[in-house]
């Protein structure tokens, strides 16, 4: 029996465009030795970023976009390093990013990535952190995963 869950957050509308499967590469600073079989939660933060609404067609309002609360599930299954603005070039289709923002150095792919029917309100951490079982919907423990 799984104790715990880790969660992710990430900021609004880049969160929207994950869960809508049109962003499949979260990028970040850092990596971490990643399980590709661990479901990690998406909780989305409390902070807009509205140049990531810029960059994309369908792009949500602030108000339309659910901030503050576990919305989603998936997997990260691989880690690519940029070393250059080739590679990082190269992989734009999956991470949406118009420019190379420094530090930058890792794209995160991610796959299985699904919307929760009912957002789990939570307050979000940096970096990967933990909710407890008692803390999961009946939605994520009815999964097959755990």
């Amino acid at each position: 029996m799984v104790e715990y869950l880790r969660a992710l957050s990430f900021k609004q509308p880049w969160l929207e465009m994950i869960l809508r499967g049109e962003k499949r590469m979260e990028t970040r600073n850092w990596k971490r030795d990643i399980d590709p079989n661990e479901p990690i939660l998406f909780h989305a933060s409390r902070e807009f970023d509205a140049t990531g609404s810029d960059i994309t067609r369908f792009y949500k309002q602030k108000s339309e976009c659910r901030m503050g609360a576990i919305v989603g599930v998936g997997y990260i299954y691989n880690i690519v390093e940029f070393e250059n603005y080739e590679k990082f070039r190269h992989y734009r289709p999956e991470h949406l990013l118009d420019k190379w923002f420094w530090p930058v150095k890792y794209g995160w792919e991610l796959r299985h990535v699904s919307r929760l029917e009912t957002p789990i309100p939570k307050r979000g951490y940096l970096g990967f952190w933990k909710v407890h079982r008692e803390q999961l919907s009946e939605e994520i423990l009815n999964r097959t995963y755990l």
